[in-house]
């Protein structure tokens, strides 16, 4: 699997790491493991917060695929720090509607100028991702050289179990 940077972003409702993974995706999350990227906070309630965005078409990054746009609502997918503990009651862990719309419209709007600061990290995420699929694909010519390579002994060994069967 290729090793994409992850940069951190300073949000107005918190720190959010963002992974280029090529020119045009990205994977947007917090974890708590990382302090500086722990969580976000919106309408003054913290959240997990796990999604991908695009650059669609009209040339600006929204949550969801532009691919499938019937499906970009789902994104992104958050849930309320804790969650774990609140597990026999989901709703008290899901976001609420206005608060997950709220995310999505200051993430996407942050994430633009985001990206429109950073050129380089979304020419290093191109970079990586063009050497991911060169490697990719030289180990498929690889697979595909020795399925020929095989394909050529058995004939050659079936060639000469022919011509020794017969006498010929």
């Amino acid at each position: 699997m290729p090793e994409y940077k992850v940069y951190v972003m300073n949000s107005q409702l918190g720190n959010v790491m963002l992974t280029p993974t090529d020119e045009g995706h990205m994977h947007v999350s917090t974890d708590a493991q990382i302090a500086d990227a722990s969580a976000i906070k919106v309408n003054n309630v913290m959240y997990n917060i796990s999604a991908h965005i695009y650059l669609w078409p009209n040339g600006r990054w929204k949550f969801g695929s532009p691919k499938n746009p019937s499906e970009a609502w789902r994104e992104p997918y958050m849930s309320r720090v804790g969650w774990v503990t609140m597990m026999q009651n989901r709703k008290s862990y899901e976001p609420t509607i206005g608060a997950k719309q709220k995310a999505r419209e200051v993430l996407e709007s942050e994430i633009n100028a985001w990206v429109e600061g950073h050129p380089e990290a979304m020419a290093e995420a191109v970079k990586t991702d063009v050497k991911y699929k060169l490697m990719k694909a030289r180990a498929e010519v690889a697979e595909k050289q020795a399925e020929l390579l095989k394909a050529v002994q058995e004939c050659e060994s079936l060639e000469a179990q022919h011509r020794y069967g017969d006498g010929g």
